[in-house]
């Protein structure tokens, strides 16, 4: 996990976070929706990160850090947006909340303000 969050530059205690919360840190984890591994990632994020064997915690983690350093990116820092898109909130509530919306469609089960409690991420807080 550590080599994974330095090579992509995302903090450590954020895919920790991730982790825990997506997959209670259970490397066999699969979700009623095909989300698997410790990352639970979906098979369009597998193939696009060439996840051979979503049950490996190397390769797992590896594409989940890709994946949310790629969001991150994308949500300039933006945490929550960035773990929103990765637990693949609506794409509408993400615009959203981006634009300053404060409306009452919370992400799936309060998932990003989990994942953020009590973490420093890459600086952006």
């Amino acid at each position: 996990m550590d080599a994974a969050a330095q090579s992509h530059k995302v903090q450590a205690k954020l895919l920790r976070a991730v982790m825990d919360q997506e997959s209670a840190s259970v490397s066999c984890a699969v979700s009623p929706k095909g989300a698997q591994g410790l990352m639970q990632l979906m098979p369009a994020t597998m193939e696009q990160f060439h996840v051979t064997d979503p049950f490996d915690a190397k390769q797992n983690v590896e594409a989940g850090a890709q994946y949310l350093k790629q969001l991150l990116d994308k949500y300039k820092g933006d945490v929550s947006l960035a773990l929103a898109a990765y637990i693949q909130v609506r794409p509408q509530w993400i615009r959203r909340v981006g634009s300053g919306y404060q409306g009452d469609e919370g992400l799936r089960r309060g998932d990003s303000e989990k994942a953020e409690e009590g973490i420093a991420m890459n600086g952006h807080e």
